[in-house]
């Protein structure tokens, strides 16, 4: 499925720097003076992390990516949701390596070709522009160098053939392998179509938010599912957050590791801004064993 491709940049320049020596310092800056004590003894198992331009949410991805710094991958899975294209089902890569301004990641072509086998699609388009993958790539390519991807982007899927992938990347959900999940939190404005409330929208929007990340560090996907079909959240990840919740769940059936997730970060664009009237809202947070 995959072949000797490169996936060229498309938001370098725009979502972060294309020049290498400044987007290194940037990414330095993000992670130099943090502390990482406390997570030195952890076996960090998934990582959620957002992905507008590094100005906004940046330093809340590196410092919650960081949380996985101490462990040695065979490969990160990164799970995206579609921004410009819609289709059915997970759409693997047809390329086996990544473009990035800090030097080009290689895709886990062998876990790529045991997943096309079990109901997973391609979509070249999807995968092309999708900045909620590219973000994530100087950051992975920074802390952990020469560690191969799965890039995966996150169509609309549900029944048996959901079901079926889900199994299939379970097979993947071990201690030697990352989970990324990219996602923002709630987009909030008349330009998002979403208005939920118009007064106190600074302290109305962290509760929602960090309503959202209690369901989530409960790690059931129905309690997940259900807080956003009630509130209308609109996290643009929820797809891939709620497949991260049910291979925990069907780790957790299994009587398996243990996990347990925290909140690292959050924050918004208004705080950064001062315009609470388009705000999007940022959250990192890690999974690890007990």
């Amino acid at each position: 499925m995959t072949n000797n491709s490169l996936r060229d940049t498309s938001v370098a320049g725009q979502f972060y720097s294309n020049d290498p020596q400044q987007l290194e310092f940037q990414i330095n800056s993000f992670i130099e003076n943090i502390e990482l004590t406390k997570f030195k003894d952890q076996h960090t198992r998934a990582v959620i992390l957002p992905h507008a331009g590094y100005t906004f949410s940046g330093k809340i991805a590196a410092q919650t990516l960081a949380t996985a710094s101490n462990i040695e991958y065979d490969r990160i899975i990164i799970l995206c949701p579609s921004h410009y294209v819609g289709f059915s089902g997970m759409a693997l890569p047809t390329y086996s390596r990544c473009k990035t301004p800090l030097g080009e990641l290689e895709v886990d072509t062998k876990a790529v070709e045991v997943l096309s086998t079990e109901g997973f699609t391609t979509n070249p388009e999807a995968h092309k522009q999708e900045h909620s993958l590219e973000v994530q790539l100087p950051l992975i390519k920074k802390i952990f160098n020469n560690v191969p991807i799965v890039p995966i982007i996150c169509g609309y899927a549900e029944g048996e053939k959901h079901s079926r992938m889900i199994k299939a990347l379970y097979s993947f959900f071990d201690k030697s392998t990352l989970w990324l999940i990219s996602s923002d939190f709630t987009h909030y404005g008349k330009s998002f179509n979403y208005l939920p409330f118009t007064n106190n929208i600074k302290e109305n929007l962290r509760e929602l938010d960090l309503g959202a990340v209690e369901k989530i560090l409960l790690m059931k996907s129905m309690n997940f599912k259900e807080y956003i079909n009630k509130t209308g959240a609109t996290i643009c990840g929820a797809k891939p957050i709620t497949t991260l919740l049910e291979l925990i769940e069907s780790s957790s059936k299994q009587g398996k590791q243990i996990i347990k997730g925290e909140l690292v970060k959050y924050t918004t664009s208004g705080d950064m801004t001062g315009d609470f009237q388009h705000c999007v809202s940022y959250a990192g947070i890690t999974f690890y064993d007990v």
